[in-house]
């Protein structure tokens, strides 16, 4: 091979020993320029020779690609030459299918957007279109109706909307949780979300379908599927106990159940494999706590006990004596009710209403009895038994539900719990509810109900006791513990504890109640508290994000819709609806804004779309400020780009149900959406392009590596390696591959393959051990596995990242991500952007600038926040910027082909591959953002812009591999066969392309008439005689 370059070094190479781009331990709220930091690297670095330990002799994997890479590469260059503007048959079907879906799309659907996340809340069909009877799917077509189709009918609008949803495997990614017909014949399915078999915390979706089994609204709070997340744990179940037994006050004292793994997805945060591990401690006390499984950290910790805590002081009246239903047992008579219609004796205790007595202590609970029937029973008790049975009757009465779960389960009140104990509260865990006897809270039946919707709320959208979602469990208990009060007396006064002063809240007017000096309870938006506001400071816990003031929001709103506005619709129809949202429509993590569209959904389904409740609804929400401002945008016509740029990328085909290769080249005159390049289906990753925009490689769905023309007219051709690789790179030049292979358990491996076609025979392949070097001297950094490569344009470099487990000299661990190169050449490994203890940053998918190796761009993801960030950086000079952010997301970014703009991926609900590509212009040298990103490629995802052109590497002379006098760049079709050049004896009928006039010689024939039919074979010299080669046998 000759091959020489023009200088020992490239830019690239004498940049990145200069200067090391690293991220370092910073607040979350410091600008992300500020995050970045550079450390000298010793210049005797420079030039070493290839005797580094990190490389090993290619094993037979190893040898295959290589052999592989070989036998079809001569094929696919001789295809390259003869392509034209023909596509393959698939492409008609993405044209069609987009066309279709966007047209409906974007006039039937109104759909609200979860900000930050890019999720729907909710997805309904517009009401002009409703009522023409338009759904948004309809019932399959199988059986009977029942819950077999009901089930099929969701689980095909979820496969049909992937997009929209942006969930890749909605078959697999939600799990049926619940199914449920209503009074109505509406269905309700229930999913929660799971990541390769790991439940997604807390994320839940519902389906409803009409008394026809269409689909006719959906909602909930979920996440896209994560992308790059890791799913083996860096810390173990028990190293997790140990932190989260140290997180809580008393913690040592709990007797801690197997911890779960989940996958943590909150709001504001991107998705981290955790920890869930639950620290019962005493019946007030039951902490939650989300430990990072990769690094460790506290990423969430809460007191799941929906305690009402009253401050103050006061004397309490318990009223009249109370009728009681009472259950005897030979001479005793135990406070057990079994009158309720929800009583089974086939299945005592279920149905019964229990009162317990704790008799002051923490610790163990007695049933109430007494040796009357009419005396001797503990005053709170005969208060709490009376206040449950009403609380009971109401729900039974006006929302036909049966007990705290709806399928009357037993229901357990506790008394005298501790001694003083200023508390009321719901313990899910044990099923019940608790009293303090500091004030008389059993007698207040506001409270008492209050406590009992807790449960309600556990049984049904189980909301999460904290942020919004905990003020919104907190607004509903005390909408309800009014709506009990109107019930037993005919009337409520909007205000909680009425019977325990002070009063500790009103609904009517909630700025009437100071909580502190200083301070009032929230009547709207506008009065909201944030986490850090001094009020909750004041708070343990910040009172879980302020759940027990901020909650007066949505329940002054209820009151506004009740009983406030004008025309109010009154508080029993504002109580269905209120009632049919928190059950039907709300999950877990549902907020405010969530609250306002399940109530005008179930004003919809109760009263109808035209109704004045539904109307009064929007205008109660308006009231307190909380508005829908989140809808879907309408479609944006994708801007026009440079005629040079074309784009290769991968869509999701819905009617394959599989993701595919797509090309959008406007000189080949593909439509705005592309046109389809792969006959199979592939890999969710970044593909390699050469440089010369004809040829791409990738990760098909089956874990082998392939190339395709991007200008095809078969289908592709693969290595026959299914089931061995997780990633691949290939060259601008298309002479050097990196490959990353999976274990025998389907496990990357921490070796790059790399071939390098320009050595010679037999010192072609090299696999390389990926240790990253130790860093700051105490912690060992461990590289588990590459993932997204990319070459310099001087093939001497392959930047990567991997995901790193640093291990401490105290035995703690952590996982996080960060980017290195390896030099081909010299065998050594450096990083790039290095990672920290501090795993508060991750970084991924580096791509350098298509015209110099000095350029680089890369994600880098705020774990607490969950936004990316699109970090541009020079490795001359060291400036970096950042040209964009997106919420929640890996962004893929990577240059144009010019580099005079950067392409990257957003969320884009409007489409079935979830995402589209945008074009963010920058500045001359690359690195600053100019003017606002636009729309390039819709229905897009992992995007590579190329140019179709001659390339010529820089840094490398004109190659001629086989010794024949003549380079690729000069025309020979085949660098690897020296019997393959321009000019070469041409022989025809042979299928190979010995002269590189871009075809083979057809054979001219003569019969000679007889027994047999003889033919004379030619064969065409380089000056292009037709030479006779004899007489053969036809046969």
């Amino acid at each position: 091979m000759k091959f020489i370059y023009k200088s020992i070094l490239s830019v690239f190479s004498l940049l990145i020993f200069i200067t090391l781009f690293s991220i370092t331990s910073i607040n979350a709220q410091v600008d992300v320029v500020d995050v970045v930091k550079f450390s000298p690297v010793p210049q005797n670095n420079f030039a070493v020779p290839n005797v580094n330990g990190n490389e090993h002799p290619p094993d037979a994997s190893a040898l295959k690609i290589e052999r592989r890479l070989k036998e079809l590469l001569p094929g696919l260059k001789l295809r390259e030459r003869n392509s034209s503007a023909s596509h393959l048959s698939v492409g008609n079907r993405r044209q069609t299918r987009a066309n279709n879906f966007r047209d409906r799309f974007s006039e039937e659907f109104a759909v609200s957007i979860r900000p930050r996340i890019g999720t729907p809340r909710q997805i309904k069909i517009k009401k002009e279109y409703k009522q023409r009877g338009v759904v948004l799917e309809k019932a399959v077509r199988m059986g009977v109706a029942g819950r077999e189709r009901d089930e099929a009918t969701a689980k095909s609008f979820l496969r049909s909307k992937r997009g929209l949803l942006q969930i890749a495997k909605p078959e697999e990614e939600f799990r049926l949780k619940k199914y449920k017909k209503d009074r109505s014949q509406r269905s309700h399915l229930r999913y929660e979300q799971v990541f390769k078999g790991i439940p997604v915390w807390s994320a839940e979706l519902n389906v409803h379908l009409d008394q026809s089994g269409n689909v006719e609204l959906v909602d909930g709070a979920f996440v896209p599927t994560p992308r790059k997340l890791v799913t083996e744990p860096v810390w173990s179940a028990e190293a997790a106990v140990a932190v989260a037994l140290k997180a809580v006050v008393g913690g040592s004292s709990a007797v801690v159940d197997d911890p779960l793994l989940v996958v943590f997805a909150q709001d504001s945060r991107a998705c981290r494999l955790a920890w869930k591990v639950e620290l019962p401690l005493s019946v007030e006390a039951d902490w939650l706590v989300i430990v990072d499984a990769l690094n460790g950290s506290i990423l969430s910790s809460y007191n799941q006990i929906s305690s009402n805590v009253v401050a103050g002081s006061g004397t309490d009246l318990f009223g009249h004596n109370q009728q009681l239903t009472l259950w005897q047992e030979g001479n005793v008579y135990k406070m057990s009710d079994k009158s309720k219609p929800m009583f089974d004796q086939a299945s005592n205790p279920q149905g019964v209403i229990k009162i317990y007595d704790m008799e002051n202590r923490d610790d163990k609970a007695y049933l109430v009895s007494s040796q009357s029937s009419t005396s001797g029973w503990l005053p709170e008790a005969v208060s709490l038994a009376h206040n449950l049975s009403e609380t009971y009757d109401y729900f039974q009465e006006r929302h036909n539900r049966s007990s705290l779960d709806g399928n009357g389960g037993a229901i357990s009140g506790i008394v005298r719990v501790k001694k003083d104990f200023h508390n009321a509260f719901w313990n899910s865990e044990s099923n019940a509810l608790f009293f303090g006897d500091a004030k008389p809270y059993a007698g207040a039946l506001d409270v008492v109900a209050h406590e009992f919707t807790h449960g309600v709320t556990t049984y049904s959208c189980n909301l999460e006791y904290q942020g919004q979602s905990g003020a919104l469990n907190e607004s509903f208990s005390d909408i309800f513990g009014e709506m009990v009060e109107a019930r037993t007396y005919g009337s409520n006064d909007w205000l909680h504890s009425s019977k325990l002063e002070p009063v500790q809240r009103s609904l009517k007017d909630p700025s009437s109640i100071e909580i502190t000096d200083g301070y009032y309870y929230p009547a709207k938006m506008s009065q909201f508290y944030s986490n850090n506001h001094p009020l909750l400071e004041q708070f343990v816990g910040h009172d879980n994000g302020g759940v027990h003031i901020n909650m007066t929001i949505v329940a002054h709103c209820f009151y506004l819709l009740a009983e406030g506005l004008d025309n109010a619709i009154g508080i029993q129809d504002a109580a269905k609806i209120f009632y049919r949202a928190q059950t039907v429509h709300l999950v877990r993590k549902s907020r405010f804004v969530d609250a306002r569209l399940a109530c005008i959904a179930s004003a919809e389904e109760i009263f109808g779309a035209s109704s004045v409740q539904v109307n009064k609804v929007k205008e109660a929400f308006d009231a307190v400020e909380i508005f829908d401002n989140t809808a879907t945008p309408d479609p944006v016509p994708t801007k026009p780009v440079n005629a040079n740029d074309s784009a290769l990328f991968v869509y999701y085909d819905s009617m394959e149900d599989a993701y595919f290769l797509a090309r959008y080249e406007q000189n080949l005159g593909d439509p705005v959406v592309g046109t389809p390049v792969s006959c199979y289906d592939l890999a969710q990753a970044r593909p390699s392009v050469t440089g010369d925009g004809n040829r791409a490689f990738f990760v098909d769905s089956i874990a082998d590596a392939c190339f395709q023309l991007t200008n095809p007219a078969t289908c592709e051709s693969c290595l026959d390696l299914a089931g061995t690789i997780h990633s691949v790179a290939m060259s601008p030049d298309g002479n050097v591959y990196g490959v990353v292979l999976l274990d025998a358990a389907g496990e990357p491996t921490n070796q790059i393959v790399v071939v390098d076609l320009r050595k010679p025979e037999g010192q072609q392949t090299n696999v390389f051990s990926i240790n990253a070097p130790a860093t700051e001297g105490e912690s060992l950094n461990t590289i588990l596995y590459a993932d997204s490569m990319d070459f310099t344009l001087d093939n001497r470099y392959l930047v990567y990242d991997a995901f790193n487990v640093f291990e401490f000299g105290s035995g703690e661990k952590i996982g996080v991500w960060g980017i290195y190169t390896l030099d081909i050449q010299s065998g050594m490994i450096y990083p790039i952007i290095q990672p920290y203890p501090d795993a508060n940053y991750d970084v991924g998918y580096p791509s350098l600038s298509q015209t110099r190796d000095h350029t680089m761009v890369f994600d880098l993801v705020d774990n607490i926040t969950g936004k990316t960030s699109i970090v541009t950086y020079d490795f001359i000079n060291g400036t970096h910027d950042v040209v964009g952010e997106v919420a929640g997301s890996w962004s893929v970014p990577g240059y144009n082909g010019d580099d005079s703009s950067i392409i990257y991926s957003v969320p884009d609900n409007a489409t079935y591959t979830g995402h589209s590509l945008m074009q963010q212009s920058v500045s001359k040298n690359g690195l600053s953002p100019v003017g606002n990103p636009a729309w390039y490629v819709r229905d897009a995802d992992y995007g590579v812009v190329f140019r179709r052109g001659a390339f010529n590497p820089p840094g490398q002379e004109d190659i001629d591999n086989d010794g024949d006098g003549y380079s690729e760049n000069a025309g020979d079709c085949n660098d690897f066969d020296n019997s393959i050049h321009p000019g070469a004896v041409e022989i025809c009928g042979d299928g190979i392309d010995q002269d590189c006039n871009g075809s083979d010689l057809v054979c001219p024939v003569e019969y000679i008439p007889g027994p047999y039919n003889y033919y004379l074979p030619y064969f065409r010299s380089g000056k292009g005689m037709w030479t006779g080669l004899g007489l053969a046998n036809a046969d």
